[in-house]
Order: structure tokens, then C-alpha cells, then sequence
């Protein structure tokens, strides 16, 4: 399939249906670096393969479609979920939503903010809310919430370079990330109408964003 334009997918494209998630009506389509797999915690999933045309990147024309699945004990699933000795916590499911949490009392455990199916590749075409929150305040103290990644392998959100190259390895951000890419937006307060901290995309190591109070907004779009 030809990557995906501001005309959407020429060729044709992928699309998965979690059960018990909302309808994304994303679509995936053009190249992958590295070994790309989908994590789903749904009892099920519908997949569907649209071609529309053969596209005109390979050679002789062919199209070939090969899948492979498995089964992974919540156990084994130590990068998503953590192991005995460093547990994650992820947050509450926001009810009827795809991807929205609420994170509360960072301060007594080791808080993880995950793009949804973390290792794995991302849905299409979502916006994700991640409000983190301190509620008890100490009398005469000041809450400050702070986010960071200081693993860059631990960062990578999709822009337009198809091939993958780790000189491209930067963290961009404000007017760099443009509607077709993907974006993580960070608000300083507990909504989309609170001062804006930064928005970035790309992918390397984020240094501590930090807010002026006791609530941050983290809103995470994909595009479709």
C-alpha cells in the first residue's frame, strides 16, 4: 500500500475492530520498520483487508498478505504491565471510552502513561485523554506534576519518514508536527482549554514537563 496522504489510503488499506472498544474507523497503510505487532486485551477482533488498487511500489505488481497471532499470558506481558519487582500502574479506564485514563497518587506508586496496545503498534484515527491528578494536598504545600521519558527507544510516534533511521531519531515539536502526523499534546491543568505546556511528535527522549499545579492533561491523537 502507498503511506498514507492528506487523501487518505490510494491503494487500500488494514483496519481492526476491537470488540468491547468503540468504532475507531481507523486505517493503516504503506511501510513498517521493525517487527510490527498488535497488542489487544479484548476477547476478540475483526480484521479487514480493503484492496482497492495494486499498487505501483512493488514489483511485477503482486500482492501477498501473510498474519501470524498468539495468545500472551498477562504474566509474560512484562513490558506492558511491568513484573514483580517493577509493577506500573496505568491508570483507571475512563467507562465507554477507547483509551481515556484517569491517573491519581503518583506520589505512592510508580505511574506509566501507555499509548493503547503498548509495545505494540497504535490504532488509527483516536484521541486518547490522560489526566494525572494529585487530590490530597498537604496544608502549606504546592503540588507539581511532572512527565518524562529518558529511554528514547521507549518513544517512537509515527511521522511521515517510511524508512526507519536512527539519524532521524529527534524529538519534534510545535509546528513541526503537522496534520497528517500524530501528535502528543500537554496541557497544564485537567482540560483542552488550559494553557498549553507542548506539543511534540517525532520520537526521542522527552525531558520533565512539568505543570504549575495539581492536574495535567496529556492528549494523544493518531491520525486516521
Amino acid at each position: 500500500f502507498v503511506s498514507f496522504t492528506t487523501d487518505g489510503c490510494p491503494d487500500g488499506h488494514m483496519s481492526i475492530q476491537e470488540s468491547e472498544r468503540p468504532l475507531t474507523g481507523g486505517q493503516w497503510c504503506g511501510s513498517a520498520w521493525g517487527y510490527t505487532v498488535y497488542y489487544s486485551e479484548t476477547r476478540s477482533l475483526n480484521l479487514t483487508l480493503q484492496l482497492d488498487r495494486l499498487s505501483e511500489q512493488g514489483i511485477g505488481y503482486n500482492f501477498d498478505f501473510k498474519l501470524a497471532y498468539k495468545f500472551l499470558k498477562k504474566g509474560e506481558a512484562h513490558l506492558r504491565y511491568g513484573n514483580r519487582s517493577v509493577a506500573s500502574w496505568r491508570g483507571d479506564l475512563v467507562p465507554d471510552s477507547y483509551c481515556d485514563r484517569i491517573l491519581e497518587g503518583c506520589d505512592t506508586r510508580p505511574c506509566r502513561i501507555q499509548s493503547p496496545n503498548y509495545p505494540g503498534v497504535y490504532p488509527r484515527n483516536i484521541t486518547c485523554y490522560y489526566r494525572v491528578e494529585h487530590r490530597q494536598i498537604q496544608r502549606g504545600k504546592h503540588v507539581l506534576l511532572a512527565v518524562r521519558q529518558r529511554n528514547s527507544h521507549k518513544v517512537h510516534i509515527k511521522d511521515q519518514i517510511v524508512k526507519y533511521d536512527r539519524s532521524q531519531r529527534v524529538l519534534r515539536v510545535w509546528d513541526q508536527c503537522n496534520v497528517v502526523q500524530d501528535y502528543l499534546t500537554v496541557y497544564d491543568g485537567g482540560s483542552t482549554t488550559d494553557p498549553v505546556l507542548v506539543r511534540l511528535c517525532g520520537g526521542d527522549a522527552v525531558p520533565d514537563i512539568v505543570s504549575s499545579g495539581n492536574n495535567m492533561l496529556l492528549e494523544f491523537h493518531t491520525s486516521p
